[in-house]
């Protein structure tokens, strides 16, 4: 998942690698962070409508439960731990173990309406190729969330941020590139915005 190059955390994994993320799973359910981020996900399920909705970074699939049935969802996330896990959760849905930076999009082009990235964009130190990557297979839309302030070196290694955002400002400034910027409540840790490719 795009790691920062050089940045090793303690047990000697790449930061925000599969195999890193495979080691933040049980930490997740430990602290019973499945990720069910409701305010997002009810945004996302009232303005994802009408086709088909890619989700990067799914987690434990949490966003599936708050769409209409009859919206087709797919999951990309970087850690197999994770696809298995909501494929538990969630049999209907379709869940893939890729990394959106070096798969092969061609088969993807156009495929869905809408996109959605909560908590995930931050992880990224190449964040305009993912964009450009997200933006050849979504044609409408991407619904995101990013943490509110720029990390710290703990942060870094901890948590994997590798960037943040001092407020909603900054958010508009960064994906305002790729469409109109709109923001919408959120946590007051998170900053949620919806891009309407332009």
């Amino acid at each position: 998942m795009g790691f920062v190059p050089d940045l090793i955390a303690k047990d000697g994994k790449r930061v925000n690698s599969g195999e890193w993320w495979e080691t933040k799973r049980q930490v997740m359910i430990d602290h019973n962070d499945l990720r069910d981020n409701r305010v997002e996900h009810t945004y996302a399920g009232a303005h994802c409508l009408g086709g088909p909705v890619l989700e990067l970074g799914f987690a434990f699939g949490m966003l599936v439960r708050y769409l209409p049935q009859d919206v087709t969802y797919v999951g990309w996330d970087i850690a197999k731990t994770f696809v298995h896990d909501a494929r538990k959760g969630n049999p209907n849905n379709l869940f893939l173990h890729v990394d959106i930076l070096e798969m092969d999009l061609n088969p993807w082009r156009g495929a869905f309406k809408c996109g959605a990235a909560f908590q995930v964009l931050e992880h990224f130190e190449d964040l305009n190729k993912v964009m450009f990557r997200l933006r050849a297979v979504v044609t409408d839309r991407l619904i995101l969330s990013v943490p509110r302030g720029l990390p710290t070196d703990k942060d870094r290694r901890g948590d994997g941020h590798v960037r943040g955002w001092e407020d909603e400002e900054a958010v508009i400034k960064t994906f305002s590139v790729w469409g109109g910027v709109s923001c919408w409540g959120g946590k007051p840790n998170h900053i949620c915005a919806t891009v309407d490719w332009s």
